[in-house]
């Protein structure tokens, strides 16, 4: 794994091995990823590009041997990712763990490789009962999620984009970064952070309570407009 400067935007991108199993090295190179994006200032970006294997290889089983201490160190960095302030994008290509899954789940744009697949149960307990399972069923709902783990069918691109896991299927590697670029050309991602706050806790927020968040993001676009 290594993390490099997309030139072209200063937007800071992290390669990820999509086939291996939970590791502290794994969790700590995400984390310095973040910290560097959030260098960028308030509008930075930060690409995920997760590359499972190819041909005949085969992902590790997720999380793999690991400790309630690294679950729990991994779930604090997908929150953290899932809270940024940061526009976050991941393209996802070959064949990988449950890993995949879980980053896709909380980012803003997911793009797909067509040789994408992820297998998203494990040899030891079969469904992994990580925070994976609530985002889920928050995003696709409970009944589709539950029949995506029983199914036990590799995630593939077209079951993603079916249960609306990826956003758009591209062709290969440069082709989804050519795309990402075009994308953070084009979005509005200026202040996104608190559009996606708003409709994040829009399933947990009353009416009332909601309405004030909303009013104080209205009041923050106008001043900056004026």
């Amino acid at each position: 794994m290594n993390s490099t400067k997309l030139q072209s935007r200063g937007i800071a991108k992290v390669d990820i091995d999509g086939a291996r199993a939970l590791s502290l090295d794994l969790i700590r190179a995400l984390q310095d990823s973040i910290d560097q994006a959030e260098d960028t200032g308030a509008t930075g970006a930060l690409v995920l590009h997760v590359a499972g294997a190819t041909g005949q290889g085969t992902p590790r089983s997720w999380p793999g041997r690991t400790d309630v201490q690294s679950v729990s160190k991994w779930e604090r960095a997908m929150r953290r990712l899932e809270r940024s302030d940061l526009v976050t994008v991941a393209l996802v290509e070959g064949t990988c763990s449950a890993l995949a899954l879980e980053l896709l789940l909380v980012v803003d744009r997911r793009i797909s490789c067509r040789d994408f697949c992820a297998r998203h149960v494990c040899q030891e307990c079969r469904v992994w009962p990580g925070m994976a399972l609530y985002r889920l069923s928050r995003q696709i709902g409970e009944v589709r999620a539950r029949k995506l783990y029983l199914d036990a069918t590799p995630l593939t691109t077209s079951k993603a984009l079916e249960l609306n896991l990826i956003d758009e299927v591209v062709d290969d590697f440069t082709t989804g970064m050519a795309r990402i670029s075009n994308f953070l050309e084009v979005a509005p991602v200026d202040d996104f952070a608190v559009r996606r706050r708003l409709m994040q806790e829009s399933l947990s927020t009353g009416f009332d309570e909601a309405l004030g968040a909303h009013l104080a993001a209205c009041d923050r676009a106008i001043r900056s407009s004026e």
